[in-house]
């Protein structure tokens, strides 16, 4: 294999990355002879964690398998989503015997993921969930041995529980493979049940850790949209963003909101207010676009992650033709990108958008996105994390799709999952002759992992079991 290379320059967002750039280079090539590591970029958002990702990206073209993920606020509850998002794609690349062979011996059980519910619903919870998890180290293995490979997770700080475990079973067990792990998270961000914490301790754990960048930093990616700016304005806007490159560049979208022959009282002013307000930039921009534009951007900070245009339009109730005119008028203001596969530009931008909407109309729209995604035929424990952020309305639909839900979760060996998809059904509430089935499937799910609970420290009446207990007496 051949040396990784950094190239002459980082591109613009990556400025003062040498350290970074450096890190991972090393980790490359160390992956690339056979010595895997798990590398774990930490940093506030907003500092370039994506962009550092995007560049590995290019410095591994050609030389390593890519196998990527991101973690989601919205779906931390569905178990294994990460997971599933990271090899998924790869598989269905593969041809059906190419895939089949790999899904044998050892890496077998990660079929429990992938297959028909039916292959395991003969074991248990707890015995299904550690099967997937060897059989997914597996996967990783076999990708590695036709092509040097990189697990990438942006946003872990969002991953769900069983995948974050996944990463810490392969610290340690990938030593001597050409598998890299690539995670990046927010600073001082736990994960889900402490995972992301753990991982850091982990000796075998290489911190990358980002730091904001300088005056001159800062000097130079202003000056590249205004060259006649004063020096003075771009050290203040320093300070304002605390070189922050996010920042920044909300400074300059406000900036061009306003006569470049403002006094430099003015700048300081706008600078001070996208420092402070990231969200007031992004509904101003919003608000100057039509309706249908701003509809398709609620969609989207539904739907959160990554999402093929038509469930996005299908949410927004926009015609195809209309859809498309409010994505290109979404990506001018440098708030949505991408064609089929749409995201935000940033995560925060997502969260923004996402906090405005009222209470009411975030229940209706994850309602109708659960519909949504039913119809496209993607499996239940997709469709719950939406029925659980929708009100209760005595739909019997609703209540069968949980069901469903908590049934995957159970064979995918999370029945933490399955416990809230089964209580959130409960309060829709169902039919006199669905209860009875959902209490005692609520308490099988209960059951599976009580062990774990009773370890942890509980006040009187505490706890999910305690719960149940109440609504069996009741």
């Amino acid at each position: 294999m051949t040396a990784v290379e950094l190239g002459s320059a980082a591109p613009t967002g990556l400025l003062e990355r040498d350290n970074e750039l450096a890190t991972v280079r090393e980790w490359l090539e160390d992956v690339g002879a056979e010595r895997g590591r798990v590398l774990l970029i930490e940093a506030p958002a907003g500092l370039g964690k994506s962009a550092l990702i995007d560049r590995v990206r290019v410095m591994a073209h050609g030389e390593f398998n890519v196998l990527s993920a991101g973690g989601s606020e919205m779906e931390q509850e569905l178990g294994w989503g990460v997971a599933r998002s990271l090899f998924e794609p790869w598989l269905l690349r593969l041809p059906d015997h190419e895939r089949t062979s790999l899904l044998s011996g050892p890496a077998a059980s990660a079929s429990l993921l992938f297959g028909p519910i039916g292959e395991a619903a003969r074991l248990p919870p707890s015995d299904a969930g550690f099967a997937i998890l060897h059989g997914l180290y597996w996967c990783a293995v076999r990708a590695a041995e036709a092509q040097p490979t990189l697990l990438i997770i942006d946003d872990a700080h969002w991953a769900d529980e069983p995948s974050l475990r996944l990463l810490t079973y392969l610290v340690g067990r990938i030593r001597d493979q050409p598998i890299g792990v690539l995670i990046a998270a927010r600073s001082g961000e736990p994960g889900a049940a402490g995972l992301l914490a753990h991982l850091a301790g982990e000796r075998d754990v290489t911190i990358c850790e980002p730091a904001p960048l300088s005056v001159a930093a800062i000097t130079t990616l202003i000056q590249e949209q205004l060259p006649e700016v004063d020096p003075c304005f771009c050290e203040r806007c320093w300070e304002l963003t605390a070189g922050n490159p996010l920042g920044v560049r909300e400074v300059l979208l406000a900036i061009a909101d306003h006569p470049l022959a403002a006094a430099d009282s003015d700048f300081e002013t706008i600078a001070r207010r996208a420092a402070r307000s990231l969200s007031r930039s992004v509904l101003r921009r919003l608000a100057s676009l039509p309706p249908e534009a701003r509809a398709l951007a609620d969609a989207m900070s539904v739907f959160e992650v990554d999402a093929e245009l038509p469930w996005a339009a299908a949410l927004a109730e926009l015609e195809p033709t209309t859809a498309l005119a409010a994505l290109d008028q979404l990506e001018r203001v440098d708030i949505l990108r991408g064609s089929d596969q749409i995201l935000f530009t940033h995560p925060l931008l997502c969260a923004t958008v996402y906090r405005a909407l009222p209470r009411g109309r975030k229940g209706q729209l994850h309602r109708r996105a659960a519909d949504v995604l039913h119809a496209a035929h993607l499996g239940p424990e997709c469709v719950a994390p939406h029925l659980l952020a929708s009100p209760p309305a005595g739909d019997g639909a609703v209540v069968v799709m949980l069901r469903d839900a908590a049934c995957c979760a159970m064979t995918h060996g999370v029945p933490a999952s399955a416990a809230r998809y089964l209580e959130r059904a409960l309060r829709e509430p169902p039919s006199a002759e669905q209860r009875l089935g959902l209490l005692a499937e609520l308490g099988r799910a209960e059951a599976s992992f009580a062990p774990q609970l009773a370890s942890a420290p509980r006040g009187p009446g505490s706890g999910v079991g305690a719960g149940a207990a109440r609504r069996r007496t009741a």
